[in-house]
């Protein structure tokens, strides 16, 4: 099967250089007499910090998925984007975008990936959507002609219409990444890199984003999409394969449901709110049972006094029937219990934490 998008052993160190002293009015004279030696120094890579960004990543990537790279920041997220769209070389390994190498053949990795950042660089803020968007298609080598035209289009497509001729100063964040993704498609790119794409954006305009990524760049236009994020539910929600990286290394990959099913054998959290017991005689009871952990008891909120118990239960440890039992032959009374279903954020917080 020939991927879109495939790592082998993808590295990149960053030579990381000391700090140095602040020059002072005070000091100005000493400064500048040892002004050779310091350029000297400030050349030398001895001593310098080497931070390993991406550490031998290896990854496939579906056509016409949406693949999912989580981690929070500093994981490497960033780094692998500008990588795979040859904006950075690697130190060792190399990845194959859209069948071409990007070492090798880094122009046609260019032209193979549209690349998306949240971020209002590149526009200015006193041209209107529409001219931004015109003065990236001349860029892009279209005729004037080509260029109205293919801008018209995309801007129907992003939904942005009813405010293209207005200045991008005046730009909510939600419609400046509209026209990020305008921006990418301009030219035909199979492959679209999407950095972080809807960091800082409110909950109406990211859902709108992410709709927009699955219904129109990838079920409509049939485009393959790396999408990083540090919002697990986002992933959750969008993606149909997922990379955990952590540190510069892949932790875990594989389909959301798979990674969530796989927490079955990890205890499950359940939240119980009772009356007629007492903190002393919940927490006794728990302990008798010896099947929970985390657990955490609390008085109740509701309008009914009484106690919120919140525990991880272990697995096979014991029935949840057998703790609402218990509970009731000393005297509680259960007002409510529900059983938590884990998410992608608990497999990534136990991933996070170095568990197995």
């Amino acid at each position: 099967m020939r991927y879109s998008v495939e790592t082998i052993g993808l590295t990149k160190e960053f030579h990381i250089m000391g700090r140095r002293p602040l020059v002072s009015a005070t000091n100005w004279g000493a400064w500048i007499s040892n002004l050779g030696r310091f350029f000297k120094q400030v050349g030398r890579p001895k001593g310098n910090e080497i931070l390993v960004a991406l550490d031998h990543v290896d990854l496939k990537i579906k056509p016409g998925t949406i693949f999912g790279i989580l981690g929070p920041n500093g994981a490497g997220k960033t780094t692998l984007i500008k990588l795979l769209s040859g904006l950075m070389t690697p130190d060792e390994g190399t990845a194959i975008v859209n069948g071409f190498d990007v070492v090798r053949q880094t122009d046609e990795v260019r032209k193979s990936v549209a690349l998306v950042v949240m971020s209002s660089a590149g526009f200015e803020r006193f041209l209107t959507g529409r001219e931004n968007l015109e003065f990236y298609a001349l860029m892009y080598d279209l005729t004037e002609s080509e260029a109205k035209r293919k801008v018209r289009d995309v801007i129907t497509l992003v939904g942005l219409d009813e405010r293209a001729d207005d200045w991008f100063g005046r730009y909510s964040s939600g419609m400046s990444q509209r026209l990020s993704i305008a921006r990418g498609l301009l030219v035909d790119a199979p492959i679209f890199l999407m950095d972080e794409p809807t960091a800082m954006l409110d909950p109406v305009a990211a859902r709108e984003i992410r709709r927009f990524v699955r219904e129109e760049l990838v079920q409509r236009l049939h485009k393959t999409v790396l999408y990083t994020t540090h919002q697990m539910a986002e992933a959750q929600a969008i993606c149909d394969d997922v990379a955990i990286l952590l540190r510069g290394k892949v932790a875990m990959v594989g389909k959301p449901r798979e990674l969530i099913d796989s927490m079955a054998t990890q205890a499950r959290v359940v939240s119980i709110e009772a009356r007629g017991i007492s903190l002393g005689e919940a927490r006794s009871v728990l302990e008798d049972l010896g099947c929970f952990q985390d657990t955490a008891i609390s008085t109740s909120n509701s309008a009914l006094p009484g106690l919120c118990i919140r525990a991880s239960i272990f697995p096979g440890a014991t029935s949840l029937t057998r703790v609402l039992t218990v509970l009731e032959s000393v005297g509680a009374q259960v007002l409510s219990f529900k059983v938590e279903e884990p998410t992608l954020e608990d497999v990534f917080v136990k991933v996070a934490q170095g568990g197995d």
